[in-house]
């Protein structure tokens, strides 16, 4: 038997070329244990459900992904179908943030998952887009590219324009940005955010418009900051604007000055290995979360097959996005 000692000595006691050989294919051999151990770790015995707060459509509680996972338990085909891929039991993973749910999804960490769209165009681990939400409100079917919906800026009561008979000009409210604090939902959200900046900037021609920003967590909440007086204009997803608005059935003035271009909505995406191209279990698990949300509706949401699945113009808003923050800075 020899040592590690005298494992150096007979290695070094080869030729050159012999010993280049042997050093090569114990690296290969090592790298390869190193991906086995890696894929196994990243495959587990629970189907892993990824969610998050936040996003352009109302967020899914712990309760409804609860209530999920129950009827996909009821349903044997399923079941027998993922016993075979190994998963015996179904888990949940609330990502803190959108960065957190980029590490998660970069990192293979999650079967399924409830993303912004914004996050599915950045992740490099080729997770597929299966579905998209579909809520309540201003949402259009746009032929080849699946359920849409716009971003708006509006003004409040305390800001120029609330009166309808006031022009919207590019000057008087570039001037007014520079003084005046705009409410607006977190930057991750395309339709609720990076859309209407978009507009913004092309409208005033300026390629950073405010930094006066007051974030809030939902389009909601813009809306009502902006109707407390906490903010001048939002910034927001159209149809929590228009709900509001109508809601307040003209007691307060709510005017919308810019609407963006369509936004796909937020999508469900699976991992690779449950793609429904080759997986007779994603094809399964997708069928059954349709049907489930058609059922249930939670939060007034219902899933739709995804026709843009590269997702194209959430990638083109991105690229003119970064060139835009570029270009400020």
């Amino acid at each position: 038997m020899l040592t590690g000692s005298s494992l150096s000595h007979e290695v070094a006691a080869f030729p050159p070329e012999r010993s280049r050989i042997i050093r090569f294919t114990f690296i290969v051999i090592f790298i390869g244990c190193l991906c086995s151990v890696s894929a196994q770790s990243s495959r587990s015995s629970i189907l892993r459900i990824g969610y998050m707060e936040g996003g352009d459509t109302a967020s899914l509680q712990q309760s409804d992904l609860e209530s999920l996972a129950a009827a996909i338990q009821e349903r044997e085909q399923l079941v027998r179908l993922m016993n075979a891929d190994g998963i015996e039991e179904t888990g949940f993973i609330k990502a803190e943030s959108g960065r957190d749910m980029l590490l998660r999804l970069n990192a293979g960490e999650l079967d399924l998952a409830f993303i912004p769209a914004r996050l599915w165009a950045q992740q490099d681990a080729d997770y597929e887009v299966i579905l998209q939400l579909r809520g309540k409100g201003s949402l259009t079917r746009t032929r080849g590219q699946g359920i849409m919906h716009h971003g708006v800026v509006f003004a409040g009561p305390r800001s120029p324009w609330a009166d309808p008979d006031t022009a919207i000009l590019a000057a008087d409210v570039s001037t007014w940005l520079q003084n005046n604090r705009v409410a607006a939902v977190g930057t991750q959200s395309m339709a609720g955010y990076v859309a209407p900046m978009l507009k913004l900037s092309d409208e005033l021609q300026l390629p950073r418009p405010t930094d006066e920003i007051i974030w809030f967590d939902s389009s909601t909440e813009v809306v009502q900051a902006v109707v407390a007086g906490f903010a001048t204009i939002g910034i927001c997803e159209e149809s929590a604007f228009e709900r509001i608005r109508a809601e307040l059935e003209d007691a307060v003035q709510l005017r919308l000055m810019y609407r963006s271009v369509p936004v796909p909505t937020d999508p469900v995406v699976v991992h690779p290995r449950f793609s429904p191209r080759r997986s007779e279990t994603g094809r399964e698990l997708r069928r059954a979360m349709r049907e489930w949300f058609r059922d249930n509706r939670p939060q007034g949401l219902t899933l739709e097959t995804a026709q843009d699945t590269g997702f194209v113009v959430v990638r083109a808003l991105l690229t003119r996005w970064r060139a835009l923050a570029s270009e400020a800075n």
